[in-house]
């Protein structure tokens, strides 16, 4: 198995077999790698707050939010993104009404996002020779790990699936859940803080 095709527990195993059998060659092959995963999930920044305040800090920010069913991906408005505001009074109606209300932002208005499904998207788009401006990283669920979106200044584009192996377009007419929204497959969180200071 390559490194690029380990997850990152296998990586730490193949590592630790290496150094123990003296094979640099793999050991510099895996640290190249780490690297490389390094750069597309940095540390996660400090902090957290509760569902309602954070969606509130997104529309303070001028980024659109709208709720989403508790535990879910799915609008728990009739029109979903459609509905996405940030009106601050009709933000803690929402929450108020349903404090457990995950949170969707509507994208193709201030970025677009990237949607990398799991290791094997991290490798497609890592493979690309020019690759837009990252705003921000967020960790997403995923069955493996790897899962991730990457928010992206905005390009005018619809959302479109498979762009690359394992890589969905989220623009215009789309939206992504945002941190610290949590599904039955687990949290997203911020890896690389959004740079709203760029939208």
């Amino acid at each position: 198995m390559r490194p690029a095709q380990a997850n990152d527990e296998q990586l730490t195993q193949h590592l630790a077999t290496a150094l123990s059998a003296g094979d640099q060659s793999t050991v510099d092959q895996i640290m190249l790698e780490c690297d490389r995963r390094d750069r597309h999930h940095p540390a996660a920044p400090q902090g957290a707050a509760t569902l309602h305040q954070a969606a509130l800090w997104y529309a303070s920010k001028g980024i659109a939010v709208f709720p989403l069913k508790p535990r879910s991906k799915q609008p728990a408005t009739r029109h979903g993104f459609k509905e996405a505001t940030i009106d601050q009074h009709q933000i803690h109606a929402w929450w108020q009404a349903m404090p457990q209300a995950n949170i969707g932002l509507a994208t193709g208005l201030l970025f677009d996002v990237a949607d990398l499904d799991g290791w094997d998207g991290v490798d497609a788009w890592a493979d690309l020779d020019d690759t837009p401006t990252i705003l921000g990283v967020v960790a997403t669920p995923r069955v493996g790990g790897g899962g991730r979106h990457l928010y992206v200044p905005l390009t005018g584009n619809g959302n479109r699936t498979n762009i690359l192996t394992k890589v969905d377009w989220r623009g215009d007419g789309g939206y992504v859940v945002a941190p610290p929204s949590v599904t039955d497959d687990g949290p997203y969180v911020w890896l690389s803080p959004l740079r709203v200071d760029a939208l």
